[in-house]
């Protein structure tokens, strides 16, 4: 046999192995431990969230982002892992008589790929900024869309205790109304990929938070999947007992 043949069969094994899989999720889960104690203690975390993963990885320093890069490098491994056993069980069962049984475990696997696409996505997308707001504030969208912020009511306490609170907001582009919403407790608003969120409230004011993550439609669709699969595969099994 060439020793480039048996080389490229060595990472097929690899690749096909459950093993491979523990053993690439042992050392994950030692990359978060490192990250669980670098984090607090690094100052290059305080920006983190308020920008794209991505981007912020760009520009932090190597001493405080190795195991981050780590654990993507990993993550890239497991995708490669699962993938291959995905199509390998496919083509080697393809017509075997208990098709959900097969295909229930594939199901899983799609629905775990599609919530590491809505993060890979969201890590080179997303965007989030925190703005104080008060009746009349205008702030640009991308787009070239104007969110303007038509009313804000806090409900106060005779303590001084906020009880309740909301704000009246507005799109606009190109001088046209393009429609109005209310933001409050557990209650965000959406205008093309861009939630608004209240954060905390002031007398008069609120604080918002602007969120952008692409990601979020790719992550529903993978959790979907995973519970579907789940449900299906764990169904089928007591089923077959």
């Amino acid at each position: 046999m060439k020793p480039g043949v048996s080389v490229l069969g060595g990472i097929l094994d690899a690749l096909l192995s459950t093993r491979t899989a523990l053993w690439l999720l042992l050392v994950e889960i030692g990359f978060f431990v490192a990250g669980a104690v670098l984090m607090p203690v690094l100052p290059s975390y305080g920006t983190m969230n308020a920008s794209a993963l991505f981007y912020w990885l760009g520009a932090a320093p190597l001493r405080a982002t190795w195991w981050l890069w780590g654990a993507i490098g990993v993550l890239i491994l497991l995708t490669l892992n699962t993938l291959v056993c995905s199509l390998d069980s496919l083509m080697r069962k393809r017509e075997g008589r208990r098709f959900l049984l097969i295909i229930s475990p594939q199901i899983i696997h799609a629905g775990f790929l599609l919530l590491l696409l809505a993060h890979l996505v969201s890590a080179a997308g997303a965007a989030k900024q925190n703005v104080l707001a008060r009746e009349g504030s205008r702030f640009r969208l991308p787009g070239e869309t104007t969110m303007v912020v038509k009313d804000v009511d806090v409900a106060v306490s005779s303590e001084g205790f906020p009880l309740d609170w909301r704000a009246t907001v507005a799109y606009y582009k190109a001088g046209r109304a393009l429609k109005e919403d209310v933001v409050g407790p557990n209650r965000p608003s959406f205008h093309e990929g861009i939630g608004v969120y209240i954060q905390d409230v002031r007398p008069g004011a609120v604080l918002l938070l602007l969120s952008r993550e692409p990601g979020a439609p790719w992550a529903l669709a993978g959790a979907v999947l995973f519970t579907l699969g789940t449900l299906l595969l764990l169904a089928l099994k007591i089923l077959r007992e």
